[in-house]
């Protein structure tokens, strides 16, 4: 009966180990978390401490943001664009972005569950990429500084919003799901109510909001550096009133 043990035990290591060398560290749906932007080369930081850092020194200097998406205060978009910039204009960071996606099928739960709606049809913060010096394996922490006290690894970022705590749906290229999120639309003949609640989209530093990741995607859109006239739009809209001067005067702009 041992042996009969044992032969079974070795048979399914081997099928396992087998399994295993033939299932790549990334495929095309899933590549490795420092390739999901093909010719761009993110910053990797060394350490959590530096992402602490980071995260700890970033400028907050911006008008209250909306929480149900009432037409006042900054949006997320817009202050992305202004940390990313600054990043990589004064410490030659270069950042990436997520953006979170919110179907009509998790609206529908979130009226259910809280008797209310739910207005936010996206949200993107910016994120990067740490090294482990031990295993060497890469993790992402999105650096909110509008929400959360920390860097959160994505899966709590995500939770932010996502109040029924699903995962959100990954490596999913916009146009497959943009009817579950937008709506009927000229590009939508009808409203989606599908299973997923969100959608995770990784994209470079400098695209700027939803029609950017569908140019992006479809090859429109080449090469990865900042609109100018999207940091300005930013600069003019997301800041303080009081805190304008600093923020051109810190990326550069004019600020007569």
């Amino acid at each position: 009966m041992k042996n009969l043990f044992a032969v079974a035990f070795a048979i399914t290591q081997v099928l396992s180990a087998t399994a295993q060398a033939q299932l790549p560290a990334a495929s095309a749906n899933r590549p490795a978390l420092d390739q999901v932007a093909p010719g761009y080369q993110p910053t990797v930081f060394s350490s959590r401490d530096q992402v602490q850092k980071l995260f700890d020194e970033m400028p907050y200097s911006f008008r209250a943001p909306s929480l149900f998406g009432l037409n006042q205060g900054s949006q997320c978009y817009m202050r992305a664009e202004i940390w990313t910039y600054d990043w990589y204009r004064n410490q030659n960071i270069k950042a990436m972005k997520a953006f979170v996606f919110y179907t009509h099928a998790y609206k529908e739960a979130y009226k259910k569950i809280y008797k209310k709606r739910f207005d936010w049809w996206f949200h993107v913060t910016p994120y990067v990429l740490v090294r482990d010096p031990q295993t060497q394996t890469l993790t992402e922490l999105a650096l909110d500084a509008t929400f959360s006290d920390n860097p959160l690894e994505m899966k709590p970022w995500t939770d932010l919003f996502v109040y029924t705590k699903r995962q959100c749906a990954e490596f999913v290229p916009y146009d497959q799901f943009r009817c579950e999120v937008e709506g009927a639309s000229d590009a939508c003949p009808r409203t989606v109510i599908g299973t997923e609640h969100c959608y995770l989209v990784r994209v470079p530093a400098n695209i700027y909001q939803p029609e950017d990741i569908e140019a992006y995607q479809a090859g429109r859109k080449h090469g990865f550096d900042f609109e100018i006239n999207q940091v300005s739009e930013s600069l003019d809209k997301a800041p303080l009133n009081s805190s304008k001067k600093f923020w051109k005067s810190r990326l550069g702009f004019s600020t007569k």
